[in-house]
């Protein structure tokens, strides 16, 4: 009778940290912006705005064309083993 020859498989649950960094003026959107929303001289006064608020629109913007505000180096290498399971089949 043949020997059936045991085989090995790893698996792995792994997570990836993808870093990015973005850079956006609001020099460059601030009036495009406040002219989209229809605002009037008082809700375009930026200094009234919460630091919040104002990130929500930045990212709104960053999404409309990442590659336009992407600054600096990605990195991709921060792979971390999260779960591994060895099975012998």
């Amino acid at each position: 009778m043949p020997q059936v020859k045991q085989q090995y498989v790893m698996q792995f649950t792994t997570r990836t940290d993808y870093y990015q960094n973005f850079e956006i003026s609001f020099d460059d959107i601030w009036e495009d912006y406040c002219k989209e929303m229809d605002f009037d001289e008082e809700e375009s006064d930026i200094t009234q705005w919460e630091n919040q608020d104002l990130m929500e629109v930045a990212w709104d913007y960053i999404l409309k064309d990442p590659e336009k505000y992407r600054s600096g180096n990605s990195d991709y290498d921060n792979e971390e083993i999260m779960n591994y399971n060895l099975q012998r089949i």
